[in-house]
């Protein structure tokens, strides 16, 4: 599944199309509702799509506040019939959301929403603000998901510019840096390493987010004191043994692999700040990862982890330019 977020001006001639034709063959047909879809607020949303096969099978609009709410809001929601009971509304809706938290994190999301999608919408952690209404000829509710805590979100906004700063380092590197390597950990080596490790985290996360979270022990002071003392140990020029349970890191042999494996890590990346942007806020102050040698953490600490362990191997870059060997 391809997933883009883009702006009304980054859309491409067929991208519009395919989304408006979406939208009108769902809304529009689908629900028989002659209503005024294009309502002047395209042009200053955000649009998530979800492709499959060049085709596009779910889309959804972000709109910064003062447009439709005083707050954030989402709307134009759709899945395409044949991808229904997929789970891919539930994955729109979080990268919608993670959209909307790498904008305004703290201001809460304000929806429509059809009444009889209300408990889908509950499952995210929106409530109902509102009695139920008719737009459009259709039952809805107003509901608002709040804000998260001042901060939570920062070190998930930061994860897709450092996977940049590390596809740009390895590239300025010499091939002799980058590929092969055998025993020892080249920079192509090293970006599996980094892809592997982060999309295991994601797979982590995801699992546990089937637990009901009145189950998982809560973020006390010693959690507080084991991730910040992870981060400085991960920042510093210090090595540490692999964590078992990884694969071993694949050298590479052209840049065209290592494109690749950034490719995926990108993608794998994108799905998990959508996974976590749909959990409800009561997930924020719960104990959910447990890394190998600092015990249990938080989610935002899991992201600060995420972020220290590209910062941890950017000093081993430093140490393969410097000659130095790398096991």
């Amino acid at each position: 599944m391809l997933w883009k977020i883009e702006a009304w001006n980054e859309i491409g001639r067929d991208g519009l199309y395919a989304l408006l034709q979406l939208r009108a063959e769902v809304f529009v047909v689908e629900q028989d509702c002659a209503y005024q879809d294009l309502d002047g607020k395209d042009e200053v949303a955000l649009h998530v799509s979800a492709w499959d096969a060049g085709e596009c099978v779910a889309t959804a609009r972000v709109l910064p506040p003062g447009v439709s709410y005083a707050e954030p809001s989402i709307g134009r929601v759709v899945v395409k019939e044949s991808a229904r009971l997929t789970g891919l509304g539930r994955q729109l809706m979080g990268h919608a959301l993670a959209a909307a938290c790498d904008r305004w994190p703290t201001a809460g999301v304000r929806i429509s929403a059809q009444t009889y999608l209300e408990a889908f919408y509950r499952s995210l952690g929106f409530v109902p603000s509102s009695e139920p209404y008719l737009e459009d000829g259709l039952p809805h509710v107003q509901m608002f998901r709040e804000g998260l805590p001042h901060g939570a979100w920062e070190a998930f906004a930061a994860l897709p510019p450092a996977v940049d700063a590390w596809e740009a380092e390895v590239a300025a590197l010499p091939d002799a840096c980058v590929l092969g390597g055998g025993a020892s950990w080249h920079a192509g080596a090293i970006t599996h390493h980094l892809a592997e490790a982060e999309g295991a985290t994601w797979a982590y996360l995801a699992k546990k987010g089937q637990t009901p979270v009145a189950e998982l022990p809560r973020i006390t002071p010693d959690t507080t004191t084991r991730a910040v003392q992870l981060s400085a140990a991960l920042r510093s020029t210090a090595r540490f043994p692999m964590p078992e349970g990884l694969p071993a890191p694949q050298p590479a042999a052209t840049r065209a692999e290592i494109a690749a494996v950034i490719a995926r890590w990108r993608s794998a990346q994108a799905d998990g700040r959508a996974l976590v942007a749909a959990l409800p806020l009561a997930w924020w102050d719960a104990e959910v990862f447990r890394h190998p040698f600092a015990g249990r953490l938080g989610l935002t600490m899991t992201a600060s982890f995420l972020g220290d362990h590209i910062v941890h191997h950017r000093h081993q870059l430093k140490r393969l330019v410097g000659g130095e060997p790398q096991e």
